[in-house]
């Protein structure tokens, strides 16, 4: 096998035989039939364990849309991560329509994947809302526990402004290959509009409808933040007990033997979500006996900051350590000014 594969489609093998394009299971279901879920049937089975392929951001059967301006290491992070899968035994099939070929067989050679276990396919002549299209992509990703598809309108060609396009995107596309292939599926989109789930807008926001944010199980926001470093920023996860990460500052480094790797390198705190947590110790100081909580975001909002930022402030208070502040039993200042009893943020005595 060559160390770096070219990009053909292949089949895959389905109990120890070669799968063909007709096979049934790629039929399309009968839309005039509803079959409902038998439940007792299905927890007597067991629900079964959520597969984090990497904890907390990627799971195994579930959608994943990703954006991020140019340049924000999206590429490259799957990229790592689909190296990083390889070695653990897994099988990942990247679609890569991204970057030149010399970029990736730069990276990949430094990467150092199981190439054995990666399907790569540098700009493949596909387009997902083709029928056959979809056939041999679904046949190339059979038995994989990863699809990274690098980028949406590279390898797409509805129209991202469309809600009702981006559903059948969803409906037609995403949710038959999870169920063909049980894989982490992979959407990388840029930025543009604001999403759901999203406390951002604009150029740090995906591009396109907001539909792709509301069908997403997880979505994931990365943004460069100076040479070599970027964060992922965790919008959304809806898997069972998912939590949302915060936001977290990353590293591409060079290796001592010529290799490339990335790693976390602490939580990110934007600049105004720090200034929030000064001001809030101000007032929270200033306060005779403590701020509540509504009390302390009404006077966070009349400083000027946003109900987003003002969430962030009190997460990163409660995250700090050792604390500055803590919730404690006691009275709060209620709208009508009334005191009543409560849990108030006070300074720590030290």
């Amino acid at each position: 096998m060559e160390a770096f594969p070219r990009s053909v489609i292949r089949p895959f093998e389905r109990n120890g035989k070669p799968r063909a394009i007709d096979d049934p299971i790629l039929d399309e279901p009968d839309l005039g039939v509803l079959v409902e879920l038998d439940f007792p049937k299905l927890i007597a089975e067991g629900i079964p364990e959520t597969d984090y392929l990497e904890p907390p951001y990627i799971v195994r059967g579930a959608r994943h849309w990703v954006f991020g301006q140019a340049e924000s290491a999206k590429s490259l992070w799957f990229q790592w991560l689909s190296a990083k899968l390889t070695r653990e035994g897994r099988t990942v099939a990247f679609f890569s329509a991204e970057n030149p070929l010399q970029t990736d067989l730069d990276r990949m050679s430094r990467l150092r994947p199981a190439f054995e276990r990666l399907r790569y396919f540098h700009m493949p002549a596909i387009d997902l809302n083709e029928r056959a299209d979809f056939v041999k992509v679904a046949e190339a990703c059979g038995g994989s526990d990863l699809v990274v598809f690098d980028t949406l309108t590279a390898l797409w060609s509805g129209d991202e402004n469309s809600s009702a396009e981006i559903v059948g995107f969803d409906r037609d596309i995403l949710v038959p290959l999870v169920r063909l292939t049980g894989a982490g599926i992979i959407v990388v989109h840029h930025t543009g509009h604001p999403q759901a789930f999203i406390s951002r807008g604009g150029a740090s926001a995906g591009r396109g409808s907001s539909a792709m944010g509301q069908k997403a199980d997880i979505v994931m926001v990365f943004q460069s933040v100076g040479l070599h470093e970027f964060t992922i920023d965790h919008g959304k996860n809806r898997t069972p007990g998912g939590r949302k990460e915060l936001k977290t500052r990353f590293q591409a480094t060079d290796t001592d033997d010529g290799g490339l790797d990335i790693a976390p390198i602490g939580r990110h705190i934007d600049e105004r979500v720090l200034e929030g947590m000064e001001d809030a110790m101000r007032l929270i100081a200033e306060a005779d006996g403590g701020m509540g909580r509504n009390q302390l975001k009404t006077a966070l909002g009349e400083l000027g900051y946003g109900g987003g930022t003002t969430d962030r402030v009190f997460a990163e208070l409660k995250q700090e350590d050792p604390a500055r502040v803590q919730q404690v039993d006691g009275e709060v200042v209620g709208p009508d000014g009334a005191r009543r009893r409560g849990r108030p943020w006070v300074l720590v005595v030290k």
